[in-house]
């Protein structure tokens, strides 16, 4: 299955620097021998991704959702609330950055175009793919969102009622968006943390 998560929130926390973006967008995609054959500020974007993810699995909020979702969503609820909290990062995008969105996508794929040989190949592989269906700014809207969900729900070996997912964001919207503003805004202070630690 194709991995369409949270990358909008992840390469916006990376911040302006071009290896830390690389690395928060590679490091799905590092396994074993691989994950070593990356130093510096690359390292550093892979070290980001990864406290990201911790941040975002243990956190009070996130599980407020989840729990709004789990007995619907069972094992699928955190891959349904990562989907639904880059929604809400697209759709207020003029919150969180002096860029339009659809701005910053296209400087997003030019920037990772331009350093395609950084890139592992199966990384390059899905990234023809994010550019072709424009996932990262497809976000926004609730078609794309359907078609997101009824896809992965489509390629997932087991139950998941994912094809219901936009269904019961639109039941809770103000709420979930309330969990995503609470979490989001501790989630860019932990991550300019983590970032000066690393200099």
């Amino acid at each position: 299955m194709i991995n369409i998560l949270n990358y909008l929130a992840h390469l916006y926390l990376s911040g302006n620097n071009t290896q830390i973006i690389i690395g928060n967008f590679i490091a799905d995609h590092l396994k074993g021998s691989l994950r070593n054959s990356y130093d510096g500020e690359i390292l550093t974007g892979i070290k980001l991704h990864h406290f990201i993810d911790g941040f975002t699995d243990s956190h009070p909020v996130v599980e407020q959702t989840k729990s709004r979702l789990r007995q619907h969503f069972h094992k699928y609820t955190p891959v349904v609330v990562d989907v639904y909290y880059d929604h809400f990062l697209a759709n207020n995008w003029q919150n969180y950055h002096q860029q339009t969105l659809a701005d910053y996508v296209h400087d997003v794929y030019l920037l990772l175009d331009e350093n395609k040989t950084q890139l592992p190949q199966r990384t390059n592989y899905m990234l023809g793919y994010m550019k072709q269906e424009n996932w990262l700014a497809g976000y926004k809207h609730f078609e794309n969102l359907d078609r997101i969900f009824r896809n992965m729900s489509r390629r997932t070996k087991y139950e998941n009622n994912m094809q219901d997912a936009v269904e019961f964001l639109q039941r809770d919207y103000e709420l979930i968006q309330k969990d995503f503003e609470l979490f989001f805004e501790e989630l860019k202070s932990s991550c300019a943390n983590f970032l000066e630690n690393q200099g």
